[in-house]
């Protein structure tokens, strides 16, 4: 399968127009490690955003990945779902990695530059609210005491991860309800339509959509309703 063909096996992808498919394919790189191979490193700079395509990454805290061998120490976490997007916690952040990543079996990845994660929410729209879905889901944990205590950190991390990436998005993001009324939005989208976040609590998508998109935007939503996502 080439390039464009694996960007759309990702379920992140597979809405996306052949423009935007082509945009991404321009922009990335398949990348196969071997089993036990460092996929990232703790502590190191979050330059990178990786994809799996096929094997898993299995995620460990606090161990020297340079000296022991594969096997020793069970993982605290792992990315084992075709189309996870192993890296995006740290880099949506913009923290260093705060685990290290280790390929369990042979693994490929699709991974993109830091400054293509950036360019790719202005040029594909349609993958933020997937990517706000992956933030707010913590990556699985394995099973045990210490794995558990983990999983709660975890969650917790993930929802300041969501948070942060929600409000430091450098464009507008407004959620609603099956109505239209808007419950949560960001500083950008305050800013764009002019109101306080209390005004624009208050208000439904419709009321900030002009005369002549209306119907559209109805239709939109509705189409939102019956498939269960939206139709980018």
């Amino acid at each position: 399968m080439d390039l464009k063909g694996l960007l759309k096996s990702v379920p992140l992808f597979a809405d996306l127009s052949p423009d935007q498919i082509l945009w991404l394919s321009e922009r990335c790189a398949e990348v196969s490690f071997r089993p036990g191979e460092i996929v990232f490193r703790e502590g190191a700079p979050a330059e990178f955003f990786d994809i799996l395509i096929e094997g898993a990454v299995d995620v460990t805290r606090g161990v020297d990945v340079t000296r022991r061998s594969a096997g020793q120490e069970g993982p605290v976490a792992r990315f084992d779902e075709p189309g996870a997007a192993c890296t995006l916690v740290a880099l949506a952040a913009g923290h260093p990695f705060v685990g290290s990543g280790r390929a369990n079996g042979p693994t490929r990845l699709l991974r993109f530059s830091a400054e293509t994660f950036r360019e790719m929410l202005g040029v594909c729209p349609g993958t933020v609210p997937k990517l706000m879905e992956a933030l707010a889901a913590p990556v699985r944990a394995e099973e045990g005491e210490g794995p558990k205590k983990t999983a709660a950190e975890t969650v917790r991390k993930s929802e300041e991860t969501y948070r942060t990436f929600f409000e430091e998005a450098r464009f507008a993001i407004h959620v609603a309800d099956e109505t239209g009324r808007v419950v949560e939005c960001n500083r950008h989208a305050c800013d764009l339509m002019g109101y306080t976040r209390e005004e624009m609590l208050q208000r439904r998508v419709q009321d900030m959509t002009g005369p002549d998109f209306r119907d559209s935007v109805s239709l939109r939503m509705s189409k939102i309703l019956e498939e269960g996502m939206p139709p980018y």
